[in-house]
């Protein structure tokens, strides 16, 4: 969902469209709704209340961009942060001044009056990673990817077998973005960056679990026969889908049955070391059978 009223917000808004994204543009400019739209769906904008946002369906989107005045864009940005959750927020900034409302509420800020330098200074120091992400060479693309399937919890980097043309860039695991490495293991709701060609990049949507359903629907569409077009499959793959997905179970490796039969300690505050190993003695003293002060 985008609100914005210039050439820049109606440009991402077909920009996303072309890349498959499902779009919706709110806009106070009468002649933008009237236009051809392309993919986008053109809206007037609503009142910026938690209703009216709600009647546009901005509770069920993914990702909001605010492209208005500072104060509306706060109170869009603050309504789907309390109201909704929505996952991604992004807000262009008016002034600078207003920096820190829009950060304390995790939102993606972009300053148009240090975003030219920004880039540029990316371009001077590393072109190809700045092109890249520009989305200047064609044929590959940036894209994240929310471990949303139980059978990559848990999996190391190096077990996924990833397709020879795509690389993971980062992690961000609970608002904490990292560099990982061979041994680092997914867990449920990791944010995987992840670079490579756009054939290798839905292919690893799927494995992702990232619409799994949608996603095999089309592939299915895309294959039937002809013939076959005038009765719809999607009921039977639907069903297909159900049924396997039921059926998947997750393996188990050395790291869940560790996991599975550990002690946990959660500690809240500062100790020192003597103070630990009584704890923890106390803890296993059972289940090896040795006295806490022996242990």
């Amino acid at each position: 969902m985008i609100f914005g009223s210039d050439g820049q917000s109606s440009a991402l808004a077909l920009s996303l469209a072309s890349q498959d994204f499902s779009v919706k543009l709110a806009t106070a400019r009468a002649e933008d709704r009237t236009k051809e739209t392309q993919g986008v769906e053109i809206l007037s904008t609503p009142e910026l209340t938690a209703s009216g946002l709600k009647q546009v369906g901005c509770h069920h989107t993914g990702a909001i961009v605010a492209m208005l005045s500072d104060d509306d864009n706060f109170k869009i940005c603050e309504t789907a942060y309390e109201h909704f959750g929505t996952p991604t927020l992004v807000a262009r900034l008016n002034d600078r001044n207003n920096f820190g409302c829009f950060h304390a509420l995790g939102v993606l800020i972009v300053d148009p009056s240090t975003a030219i330098v920004s880039l540029l200074d990316h371009f001077v120091r590393s072109p190809a990673a700045a092109s890249l992400l520009m989305g200047m060479h064609q044929g590959r693309d940036v894209l994240d990817l929310r471990v949303n399937n139980p059978n990559l919890s848990g999996l190391a980097l190096r077990d996924l077998r990833l397709p020879f043309d795509t690389i993971i860039m980062s992690v961000k695991r609970r608002g904490m973005l990292f560099i990982p490495h061979n041994f680092t293991r997914l867990e449920a709701g990791d944010i995987v960056t992840v670079v490579g060609s756009l054939k290798s990049l839905k292919e690893l949507a799927l494995r992702f679990d990232v619409d799994q359903e949608e996603a095999m629907l089309q592939l299915v569409e895309k294959a039937t026969a002809k013939e076959l077009s005038e009765k719809p499959l999607q009921p039977e793959v639907k069903d297909i889908i159900s049924r396997e997905t039921h059926k998947a179970v997750h393996k188990k490796d050395r790291f869940d049955y560790i996991v599975e039969n550990c002690h946990i300690l959660d500690i809240k505050q500062a100790m020192d070391k003597e103070e630990f190993f009584h704890l923890v003695s106390r803890m296993l003293s059972e289940s090896l059978r040795i006295p806490a002060p022996e242990l």
